[in-house]
C-alpha cells in the first residue's frame, strides 16, 4: 500500500528510486519498521529519513554515529556501506579521509 505522505524532490516534483531501493524497501523487514510510525514535525515518519539512506548505502558510503536497531543497522547487516564514526574511525586513528581512502581502496 503507497503511503500516505508523498516525498517531493522539490519543485513539485517526486524522487527517483532506483531498483536497488524499491528491492530494499520491499524488504519484510524495512516495511515494519516504517508503517504505522507517527510523523514528526518535519512531515516525516519515524525511521524514513534512515531508510532512505539504508537504501543508499548499496551504492554509496553512509556515515553515522547511529548504531541502534533499525534501518541503517539492517542495510549494515545486508551488505550496505554504513560507516560508524565513533565506533570505526574514531577507533582507528586516522582522520576520516584516511579512513575512507583506505576503506575505498580495500573494497577495489
Amino acid at each position: 500500500m503507497p503511503s500516505k505522505a508523498q516525498v517531493y524532490g522539490g519543485f513539485g516534483q517526486g524522487t527517483f528510486q532506483s531498483d536497488a531501493d524499491r528491492k530494499f524497501y520491499a524488504l519484510p523487514e524495512v516495511k515494519c519498521q516504517l508503517r504505522g510510525k507517527s510523523s514528526r514535525k518535519t512531515g516525516l515518519s519515524n525511521n524514513q529519513a534512515d531508510a532512505s539512506l539504508a537504501a543508499r548505502s548499496f551504492g554509496a558510503f553512509v556515515l553515522t554515529n547511529d548504531e541502534k536497531p533499525g534501518p541503517l543497522k539492517l542495510a549494515a547487516d545486508k551488505g550496505g556501506k554504513i560507516v560508524y564514526l565513533a565506533e570505526e574511525v574514531d577507533k582507528s586513528g586516522l582522520t576520516l579521509g584516511e579512513y575512507m581512502s583506505r576503506l575505498r581502496q580495500s573494497i577495489e
